[in-house]
């Protein structure tokens, strides 16, 4: 199994403005490095949380269908665009939206075959499964507020720590603040 991100989110949970603000910059001379940390914070709080944030597009590749319930990685999720797969024969084909059910409203946003019908036979080949499907809360204000207390602080332990280890203190860790706010809703 692996996920990709097909299309990036066009914004981010935290504005360069509200990251000023919570870093009482007032100059413009490090809003490039700034943005640059924004992002940085988001992908690695995405990761470490398993979720995504701001809408984006999302490709999940597979070997085969699993026996019944397919669950879609990096909630919360919205829609799925296609379900494409490698039939017996060695062809792509598309299966049609009226032969699976989608849940949305569940912990894991998940897929299972539609009633009476189940996943069709792939051919034995890597990646045979493709699901293209949309992820994230939405907008940014639909962000929980946890999250971007987290990307601040991240965004505010790397500004003033910009180097790995200085001379004569001690190593700066990600702040455990951070762990305990991303933690709250981790996927396990």
């Amino acid at each position: 199994m692996s996920v990709t991100i097909k299309t990036e989110p066009a914004t981010e949970p935290v504005s360069l403005v509200e990251a000023k603000a919570h870093l009482r910059v007032d100059c413009t001379d490090d809003n490039d490095y700034i943005t640059t940390l924004i992002k940085v914070a988001r992908k690695y709080a995405e990761l470490y949380q398993r979720r995504s944030y701001i809408t984006q597009t999302l490709e999940l590749r597979l070997d085969r269908f699993p026996r019944y319930l397919l669950e879609l990685p990096r909630p919360p999720s919205s829609a799925v665009a296609s379900i494409k797969y490698t039939d017996s024969a060695g062809d792509e084909q598309t299966l049609d939206a009226s032969l699976y059910t989608t849940d949305f409203n569940s912990y894991m946003p998940r897929i299972v075959p539609a009633f009476n019908q189940s996943w069709p036979t792939t051919r034995a080949v890597i990646d045979a499964v493709l699901i293209e499907y949309t992820a994230g809360y939405g907008a940014a204000s639909a962000v929980p507020e946890t999250i971007k207390q987290a990307i601040l602080l991240l965004v505010s332990h790397w500004y003033e720590n910009r180097e790995p280890v200085s001379l004569g203190q001690t190593p700066a860790d990600i702040p455990k603040t951070v762990d305990a706010l991303l933690t709250m809703e981790k996927v396990y």
